[in-house]
């Protein structure tokens, strides 16, 4: 990844310890992290608009994983949220994905499993914001094409009146 590209992630979780391990492995990647012990914190932070994708843990005091997911999508439906988790419940899982959830990680996970994952994730969010972009585009061309075609109508229409016209003076 080159060093132009600093995608953002926004990281929650609880443990300073985790923090701090995946914010070293993230920026080592040339990512630009933002920290968060709290989900709270995390939707304060969301407000920037500038993350890219978000990474927290499940089990948090106060407000859950799950819980912060539905919330980020209530802000930015789209957003990237891949789960964490040290407790491997598939019913957990399953909930998670069924939220919306981009991935889950089991802790301790492995480095290239998370790089992977969120390499994963951010192509995804720029395939997204590809596929908005290109249909803004699609919308302009075919409002000019419009205009364009209107204007040709009513050139038409004025030609056809004043062929009308002449026609009838000389007859």
């Amino acid at each position: 990844m080159s060093k132009q590209s600093r995608n953002r992630i926004l990281l929650v979780d609880d443990e300073y310890q985790v923090l701090e391990a995946a914010t070293r492995i993230l920026v080592e990647e040339q990512f630009s992290v933002v920290a968060c012990s709290n989900a709270r914190e995390a939707l304060d932070r969301m407000q920037d608009n500038g993350i890219d994708v978000v990474l927290t843990d499940i089990r948090m005091p106060d407000v859950s994983g799950l819980e912060l997911l539905e919330q980020i999508h209530e802000i930015r439906s789209e957003m990237p949220v891949i789960l964490m988790t040290a407790y491997a419940d598939l019913e957990v899982a399953v909930d998670a994905v069924k939220k919306g959830a981009f991935d889950f990680i089991i802790k301790p996970y492995h480095p290239d499993y998370l790089m992977h994952s969120i390499k994963k994730a951010i192509h995804y969010g720029n395939y997204l914001k590809w596929k908005d972009n290109y249909k803004l585009y699609l919308e302009d061309i075919v409002r000019q094409r419009t205009q364009q075609i209107e204007v040709e109508k009513k050139r038409a229409e004025n030609f056809s009146r004043d062929l009308v016209e002449r026609l009838t003076t000389i007859a």
